[in-house]
This record gives C-alpha cells, sequence and structure tokens, in this order.
C-alpha cells in the first residue's frame, strides 16, 4: 500500500542523519521513500470494534486481583 506523503510532511532529523553521506545517490532515494513509507504507515490507528470498546481491551483490563493495567 503506497501512502502519499502531504505537503506538510516533515522527516525526523534522526532519519536524517542516517541517511546523510552513507551510500549512493540512487540508494539513499531508495532508503528515504521507504523511510517515508514506514513512518506514514506508522502513523496510521487501526479503528477498534465495538466489542473491545466494551471489554476494555484498548484500555486495561481488571486482573483477578482486582488491579487493573492502567
Amino acid at each position: 500500500m503506497y501512502i502519499k506523503p502531504s505537503a506538510n510532511y516533515r522527516m525526523k532529523n534522526a532519519t536524517k542523519n542516517l541517511l546523510g553521506g552513507r551510500m549512493g545517490r540512487k540508494e539513499r532515494a531508495g532508503w528515504k521513500a521507504m523511510m517515508i513509507q514506514a513512518d506514514l504507515a506508522a502513523a496510521i490507528v487501526p479503528k477498534s470494534t465495538k466489542n473491545e470498546r466494551k471489554t476494555g481491551l484498548l484500555t486495561g483490563y481488571v486482573a483477578v486481583d482486582g488491579s487493573t493495567t492502567e
């Protein structure tokens, strides 16, 4: 799945430092495209189902001793 970055996309400084000067132009372009796609894909938040919201699977659970994970 290809995600197109918007005009407001800013690459993280850590990624810029990784790409800086360690490889050739073609290899760097490939790595840059791959890192942008990974960053954009990580920003997608999956929607929770109604069942998950009811049971509390996303917010924590109540253990046998009564303590919570929150």
